[in-house]
């Protein structure tokens, strides 16, 4: 059974200076 499970991880410091910076990785294991 397999489930696709991502976690977006994102740079709070620019994030509060206004400016959206992260990447999705993708955690899906067998």
């Amino acid at each position: 059974m397999s489930e696709e499970i991502r976690i977006y991880v994102a740079d709070l410091a620019a994030y509060n200076n206004g400016i959206l910076h992260g990447v999705w990785i993708d955690a899906t294991q067998d």
